[in-house]
């Protein structure tokens, strides 16, 4: 089978996303729903699969004021990395026809969607194939990504991403800047419930903002990298887990408050008006707003 046509659109809506606490009762909604919904499954429900299809994806940006890629996936695997050219490609392989992958573009957006993820509440089944292997271009991108259900390994490093937003539940998966990011990025916001998240290298990511959001899961931040600027970043979460790792050589001052549960303190951290690591250099200030949780703040 050959690439996938892409059916050209007039208009691609706008994908960015608002951290508000709305979508904070969304995510809490969801996840309790979602536990109902698999209850469902689990009493009767068998997914019918079928043959195993490739979907090869080669798609061309010919502007040169850069693109806006969506993924929306659930219930499978997405690898994800930059690539070298100005291609988005890659193979989606799956056995459930209901999933089949489709395509909308513009002239500057990208859109791939295998349909309705609301039902979805677990990583994939047994005997379910629904396996995502994208590969980024290399001109500046607007990223967002929203999955459920999923095991995920998103490689970022070299991306030349402007802005990434990224709403998932139900999910496992690893976030990495394994270096700076060629191109100043204005807002990185998480959107996350009910899953186990690590982002790794975030100080090479180079955001001016990050609002992170997180409901009932296990979520590590690593702030390891080459910080280019003074940067804020702004974390509400509850009824889950949140690790802080701040390395010894990178400035930062974290505030806390909120009700938590419970809030574990490593390394030499100097208590002035929040918690903060006196190196010499740019300037993480992290706010953190925590309720019915576990915190724990690492600095290595």
């Amino acid at each position: 089978m050959g690439p996938i046509t892409s059916r050209y659109i007039q208009k691609q809506s706008d994908n960015g996303m608002k951290f508000t606490g709305a979508l904070m009762i969304k995510l809490l909604l969801g996840k309790f729903i979602g536990t109902i919904l698999f209850m469902v499954v689990l009493t009767g429900c068998v997914t019918q699969t079928g043959d195993l299809t490739n979907y090869p994806i080669q798609e061309i940006f010919d502007t040169s004021d850069g693109s806006k890629v969506t993924l929306v996936m659930g219930e499978g695997k997405l690898i994800l990395n930059a690539g070298d050219d100005h291609l988005v490609k890659g193979t989606i392989q799956n056995n459930f026809k209901d999933w089949n992958p489709s395509i909308q573009r513009s002239s500057e957006s990208l859109t791939i969607s295998q349909g309705d993820i609301s039902q979805i509440v677990q990583p994939p089944q047994k005997g379910i194939v629904n396996d995502w292997a994208i590969q980024l271009s290399n001109q500046p991108t607007d990223l967002f990504i929203e999955a459920k259900g999923y095991f995920g390994n998103l490689n970022l490093t070299k991306a030349n991403l402007r802005t990434f937003r990224i709403l998932d539940s139900f999910s496992q998966t690893e976030i990495k800047f394994e270096d700076p990011n060629p191109v100043n990025m204005s807002i990185f916001e998480v959107g996350s419930a009910s899953s186990t998240l690590k982002l790794t290298g975030l100080a090479n990511a180079n955001f001016d903002l990050m609002n992170f959001r997180g409901v009932g899961g296990n979520y590590t931040l690593d702030f390891s990298g080459q910080l280019q600027h003074d940067t804020q970043v702004n974390i509400v979460a509850g009824l889950g887990n949140i690790k802080i790792e701040v390395p010894h050589e990178i400035a930062a001052v974290v505030n806390v408050s909120g009700n938590y549960s419970k809030f574990d303190l490593h390394g030499p951290w100097v208590k002035d008006n929040g918690y903060r690591n006196p190196a010499v250099g740019k300037l993480f200030t992290i706010n953190i707003k925590m309720d019915m949780g576990f915190l724990t703040l690492i600095l290595k």
